[in-house]
């Protein structure tokens, strides 16, 4: 499925946010103390463990609220997050994700996200500022402008030692 291997990132235990990168600027996260209720981070808390959309500025960012190392996939229709707790074979990954994008049982999310007119957005921990974040640590992602409509589904596979979290974007 993957003709490279996933790049895969990780948050220092917060949410991650999809940042349209038009926003970048416009994003403080924890600011100066991590503490502040009012923080662009603090906007993420209620969405520990869920999906969900946060204001920034004249925009919107999408919270996807599980802190596990989370890659990306563009397919022609979108993408799908990844989000992997166990499994360290791209092998049986590929397998895996061959196998959820060809299932037609996705969980539909009440989460819609619209994409802005450039289709450039950040995958990177909610907890710093775009420009504090090293490349190495988030992910440049590139969606065709519109709404996208948002649903899961989770891969167990003991055998495999595999155990995902998947999240799919889908162009409405």
């Amino acid at each position: 499925m993957a003709k490279k291997p996933l790049k895969f990132v990780q948050t220092s235990g917060g949410s991650f946010i999809l940042l349209p990168l038009e926003l970048r600027k416009d994003w403080d996260g924890a600011g100066d103390n991590p503490d502040d209720p009012k923080s662009d981070y603090a906007k993420t808390r209620p969405f520990a463990g869920k999906l969900g959309l946060v204001k920034v500025k004249s925009g919107t960012a999408l919270v996807l609220g599980t802190p596990v190392e989370t890659a990306f996939l563009t397919i022609p229709d979108g993408g799908v997050f990844v989000q992997r707790s166990e499994g360290e074979e791209e092998e049986e990954l590929d397998k895996a994700l061959e196998e959820a994008l060809a299932a037609t049982d996705w969980t539909p999310t009440e989460v819609t996200f619209e994409v802005g007119d450039k289709g450039r957005l950040a995958l990177m921990d909610s907890y710093d500022t775009y420009a504090d974040t090293e490349k190495e640590d988030r992910i440049e992602v590139t969606l065709q402008p519109g709404k996208y409509a948002i649903s899961t589904r989770d891969v167990k596979d003991e055998e495999a030692e595999l155990d995902l979290h998947l999240i799919r974007v889908k162009k409405a």
